[in-house]
């Protein structure tokens, strides 16, 4: 059996622990270091193949487990080079079809979104639903603004909140109009303060092709946005 570097063991280890969840409690007994060390590593492993394409098939994964210690019993016989090759060439393949499929899914969301009452387009294809109009003074992108918001993908999910990111100062979150994704960008600058509308935003003015952490490539995004204030060129908060 190949030595495992204690370096590479304890950086395992430490990935397991911290993505353990604290959900419904495991049904396996741990009678001894050996097996929590153990369970961890498969912990480890289990963490980071939770977005494996298609899968994985995990009754096969875990046989290939057990057959690599024994060299001659593996069931597809390739070097460390050939491993590393087909790895690549599935995951390019699998994350190709996967943004396509996303992509679809979008489009469809988008054309349906737009049929409907109240939903309005700009030439860029921002979608945006106007919940309520304040009166105040419409931001420009080079001013910093106060929001509360609620990020969502088109099938309901979370992903990211104003209260992730609290500012001390007086509640909502605080970034500059030019800092943020093209669609919010555009979509702020045609709120009066005070109001609360809903953009729906295409891959391309999101993260488009490459997508990001937890949103995956060419990914539909909706925000409900409430614009609480502009922040004054001069505050101290912007020091």
């Amino acid at each position: 059996m190949r030595k495992i570097s204690v370096l590479c063991v304890i950086a395992v280890l430490a990935i397991g622990i911290a993505s353990t969840s604290c959900g419904a409690k495991s049904s396996v007994k741990l009678k001894s270091d050996l097996d929590s060390a153990s369970y961890l590593v498969g912990v480890s492993i289990g963490t980071q193949m939770r977005d494996f394409p298609g899968g994985p098939n995990i009754d096969v994964l875990i046989a290939g487990l057990k057959d690599a210690f024994k060299d001659d019993s593996l069931a597809l016989k390739m070097d460390q080079m050939q491993m590393q090759m087909f790895m690549q060439s599935y995951f390019t393949q699998a994350q190709t079809k996967d943004a396509e499929k996303t992509k679809a899914e979008g489009d469809k969301y988008l054309a349906a979104k737009k049929k409907e009452a109240g939903v309005d387009s700009t030439a860029s294809g921002l979608l945006y639903k106007v919940e309520k109009l304040g009166d105040g003074p419409k931001p420009t992108p080079e001013d910093r603004v106060r929001v509360n918001y609620v990020g969502k993908l088109i099938d309901g999910k979370e992903f990211d909140k104003s209260d992730n990111h609290p500012d001390p100062n007086g509640g909502g979150t605080v970034f500059g109009v030019n800092q943020v994704i093209p669609g919010w960008t555009e979509g702020l600058q045609l709120m009066p303060v005070g109001s609360k509308y809903i953009f729906y935003i295409p891959s391309q003015l999101a993260y488009g092709e490459r997508g990001n952490q937890g949103i995956k490539p060419n990914s539909v995004l909706v925000f409900d946005v409430e614009l609480l204030e502009i922040i004054p060129a001069d505050s101290t908060e912007n020091n």
